[in-house]
């Protein structure tokens, strides 16, 4: 997930605690790119932590970030724990087009979906990610168990923006093992304008 670190804080996180499974549908919605076929209303695991109530006010939250541009899931999925994740503003060139077509193609059959889109608008100069997983942990528990990389927060020039993200192959390194790598193009974008 992409986030706007002045608004998403972890104070937010923990209101936002158990919703991993519904983030990726909530968000994904918001972004046009839902990508689940989960009925989470039939499936208790997804609410019998909480009451009904409560945990409609979580949606609602969840999906108010989103539309607010607060809270974005990245248009990509980690299949591993391991990636690297790549920030930048130039769209890609021939030889990254190239070489991410051969993947996808590889990996996917049917029509090229991606880039896929998210938008994120910035209050600060700050971005900030996390796995998604995230939500079913506490702020304890998230820096007990994962140390001080369960979220990463950066430097980076406050605007709005359309995010592309693609996925490159996966390459395999004798220390970390298999490393997920994803290119995310930031755009500036004129929010409240077609992406």
């Amino acid at each position: 997930m992409l986030y706007d670190p002045s608004v998403v804080t972890d104070a937010v996180f923990e209101q936002l605690h158990g919703l991993q499974a519904v983030a990726p549908v909530a968000l994904g919605w918001t972004t046009g790119n839902g990508n689940t076929t989960l009925p989470l209303v039939a499936q208790p695991e997804h609410w019998r932590a909480h009451d009904r109530a409560e945990t409609t006010a979580q949606v609602a939250r969840i999906v108010q970030l989103g539309w607010e541009c607060s809270l974005a899931m990245l248009p990509l999925h980690v299949a591993s724990n391991e990636a690297d994740i790549r920030l930048r503003f130039p769209r890609l060139d021939d030889h990254k087009k190239k070489a991410h077509l051969a993947h996808y193609r590889e990996r996917n059959r049917g029509p090229v979906n991606e880039p896929r889109q998210a938008w994120i608008v910035t209050r600060e100069s700050r971005l900030a990610v996390t796995w998604d997983f995230m939500l079913g942990f506490t702020t304890a528990q998230k820096r007990e168990l994962f140390g001080p990389w369960h979220q990463v927060e950066f430097a980076w020039p406050a605007e709005a923006y359309q995010v592309n993200g693609w996925t490159f192959p996966t390459i395999e390194s004798d220390k970390t093992g298999w490393i997920s790598q994803y290119v995310l193009q930031l755009e500036a974008w004129a929010a409240g304008e077609p992406g």
